[in-house]
């Protein structure tokens, strides 16, 4: 019975090693097709459709109604809701106007984080809240690195 017993940890250390060996393979495709332009914009695709989201669950919108005043179909509405939908600034300009939302896009430098981009005082959140926020963007701006108090 020992002898079945070691042969069952080698196997079982093996296939350990075999997967780490595969999961260090697959991050590091994963690192590399983050930096692809094809990944860029699936991701800008995905944050677009949330948006569109977040503006139906606020005024109760459902694909159906947001169809109609788009003039579309439900199928429609379903890949832009997906992510799936080629979007154009068109099209996006017609679905801000259907939820009757103002549509701003914004070029941002890669190493922005929310403090820097504007992100605190776009919110208009009343004073307490605003300093919980900042309070978190600076425990956020700490743990990826920055030391507290370096001025860039």
């Amino acid at each position: 019975m020992s002898g079945k017993s070691t042969s069952m940890k080698r196997k079982n250390r093996s296939a350990d090693v075999r997967s780490e060996k595969s999961s260090a393979k697959f991050a590091e495709m994963f690192r590399r097709a983050e930096k692809s332009e094809s990944f860029r914009a699936e991701k800008i695709k995905i944050e677009i459709a949330e948006q569109i989201c977040l503006a139906m669950e606020r005024q109760q919108v459902n694909k159906a109604e947001l169809a109609r005043r788009l003039g579309k179909s439900r199928a429609y509405v379903s890949r832009v809701l997906q992510g799936t939908a080629n979007f154009t600034l068109e099209s996006l300009s017609r679905i801000s106007s259907a939820l009757f939302c103002r549509l701003e896009l914004q070029f941002l430098p890669e190493t922005s984080t929310p403090a820097q981009s504007g992100f605190v005082k776009k919110l208009n959140l009343p004073g307490q809240t605003r300093r919980t926020v900042r309070k978190g963007l600076r425990l956020a701006k700490l743990s990826a690195g920055d030391a507290p108090g370096k001025r860039r």
